[in-house]
């Protein structure tokens, strides 16, 4: 687990210290950075499965082209 881990795009794709993309490379889950800053929250078990699924499917349809 990456707590405020890889900065991503809208797409889920993983983006460089400079912002630019980097090609092929989509990150979901808790690797994807910026939603637990401060600490994962572990007190309510599950939290992250939405936020997980949502942001595969994204990645999913955008690597897919049907976006």
């Amino acid at each position: 687990m990456t707590i405020n881990g890889i900065v991503t795009d809208a797409d889920s794709r993983a983006l460089r210290q400079d912002g630019t993309v980097i090609e092929g490379l989509y990150v979901c889950g808790n690797d994807q950075g910026g939603f637990y800053p401060h600490g994962y929250p572990s007190e309510f078990t599950g939290v992250n499965a939405g936020r997980c699924g949502c942001f595969a499917r994204i990645a999913a349809k955008h690597a897919c082209g049907i976006a």
